[in-house]
């Protein structure tokens, strides 16, 4: 027959949550996440280079001494949704599901209020992991009771004469 412990076990899952727009919406960082730093970097580059890209297409800079129609605009604005769309999955992969709809009370925000989104996230993502840091450091600290250290023969000598006053 098992044992069971009732008494469980609790561990920090670092979870940080964050209210945006007054609560509208909660973004939730994972400091635990070890893949969350490349994640956010790697959408923080692909978001700049997609917006360049897209950029390139502007209808007003290939047809500048022309007169644009809406067919000209057409596919340019069905590229930026899509990237906005794409933008707002990965946001809600690294931050929550559905926190770019509930923060802005629309279907797909666009690129300047997602960049606005993420630049506030950043003093939060980065608290969160200087948090976790702090933790790491104090847990594995070779000074604390129990701690395991390397030191060679002359710096034990050297801690016992601090220690007993010789």
């Amino acid at each position: 027959m098992a044992i069971t412990y009732n008494d469980g076990l609790e561990i920090d899952d670092g979870i940080r949550l964050v209210s945006v727009n007054n609560g509208a919406a909660i973004a939730s960082i994972n400091s635990r996440d070890a893949t969350l730093p490349d994640r956010f970097t790697a959408f923080l580059n692909w978001f700049q280079e997609s917006g360049e890209a897209l950029d390139k297409e502007d209808p007003t800079k290939k047809k500048a001494d022309e007169s644009i129609t809406l067919n000209d605009w057409k596919p340019w604005l069905e590229k930026r949704v899509a990237l906005c769309e794409k933008a707002c999955e990965q946001v809600d992969a690294m931050f929550g599901e559905g926190l770019c709809r509930k923060a802005f009370q629309c279907d797909v925000p666009d690129e300047s209020t997602i960049m606005e989104l993420i630049d506030g996230l950043i003093p939060f993502v980065n608290r969160a992991f200087e948090e976790r840091g702090k933790r790491i450091a104090v847990k594995y600290d070779k000074k604390r009771k129990g701690g395991r250290t390397q030191r060679g023969k002359a710096e034990l000598i050297a801690d016992y004469k601090a220690e007993h006053g010789e």
